[in-house]
């Protein structure tokens, strides 16, 4: 009986104290949520979108015409901006180097020496980008012609050795990585 009579005196003459302490730490957990929301409600996210579209058209003379498109998207479907501090194309698991459209060009002639090209478009990013919430970027886009001797699979085929590295990083400084071969 003596310890509870111990409890209710030390409550009793140190109420203000305990709920000033209650006060605190309720603060203190509040103030510690309100950051994790805040982090959550920029926190980017990018993903890679493909597609391939075959077009079949009637030449004048009656011949039929067939293209292929394949095109690489950049999506950032996150809810804050993503910078860039490391953009990286692979190909077949190797750095490929590029740092401009100018490398971007010299290696996909490269990559698709032997191929009819109709149309071919880059984007490159550089460090600290901002790529922001819900924006999307065409990474890479190909049109060509489907011929006897060269097929639509062998573009889908070239195209999927292609991989993409990228590490980024959210307005609070948290660091993230994108690798399309995961």
């Amino acid at each position: 009986m003596d310890i509870i009579n111990n409890i209710r005196n030390f409550i009793e003459h140190n109420v203000s104290t305990i709920i000033a302490l209650c006060a605190l730490f309720v603060t203190i957990y509040e103030a510690w949520s309100i950051r994790r929301h805040n982090k959550l409600s920029v926190k980017p996210h990018i993903t890679t979108f493909t597609y391939r579209h075959r077009n079949s058209n009637k030449s004048p003379s009656g011949e039929t015409i067939s293209t292929g498109k394949i095109v690489i998207e950049l999506l950032n479907n996150g809810l804050g901006p993503a910078v860039i501090q490391d953009f990286k194309v692979l190909f077949d698991n190797i750095d490929t180097g590029i740092k401009n459209i100018e490398d971007a060009e010299t290696i996909s002639t490269r990559v698709l020496k032997g191929k009819i090209v109709n149309h071919k478009a880059f984007e490159i990013f550089n460090k600290d980008y901002h790529f922001a919430a819900k924006e999307k970027k065409c990474i890479l886009q190909i049109v060509f012609p489907i011929l006897k001797t060269q097929s639509f699979e062998d573009f889908v085929t070239l195209i999927s050795r292609l991989s993409l590295v990228i590490n980024y990083k959210s307005l609070y400084g948290k660091k993230f990585k994108y690798d399309s071969r995961d």
